[in-house]
């Protein structure tokens, strides 16, 4: 996939379970130099996230569900996310939306994105038009 600041190759796509939430959809980029969850994506599921003495905790209203301690600049987790994936064919699956997944890009972007990753899927301008983001 390229990105802004180069390519990056993801080779899975699928459904994440954390602590008995599914998170969908999540992305494994095996180059990658760790694995990212959206804070945004949490709370699209129903979780939250807090920041306290060098730990996220996610919690599900009083319940702590995952909690990741600071390590350099990032929060870690001890978590093996590879082996909760379920796996789906990530540039046959039609139903991504390729707009919110990319950070809302413009329309000229978003077309020549699709062209270079050969992905053969019309993007939805008509979600792009009404995005609010």
């Amino acid at each position: 996939m390229r990105t802004f600041s180069g390519t990056i190759e993801i080779t899975l796509m699928g459904k994440l379970s954390l602590g008995g939430f599914t998170l969908y959809p999540v992305y494994y980029a095996p180059q990658g130099r760790s694995n990212l969850i959206s804070a945004s994506q949490l709370e699209d599921h129903g979780l939250r996230s807090y920041q306290k003495n060098n730990v996220i905790i996610v919690k599900s209203g009083n319940k702590i569900v995952q909690s990741f301690p600071r390590k350099g600049n990032l929060y870690v987790s001890q978590y093996n996310f590879l082996s909760h994936l379920i796996q789906e064919d990530f540039f046959s699956h039609s139903t991504v939306n390729w707009h919110i997944m990319l950070g809302h890009p413009s329309n000229q972007y978003l077309k020549k994105f699709l062209q270079l990753n050969k992905i053969n899927q019309q993007p939805s301008f008509n979600t792009i038009k009404h995005c609010h983001v």
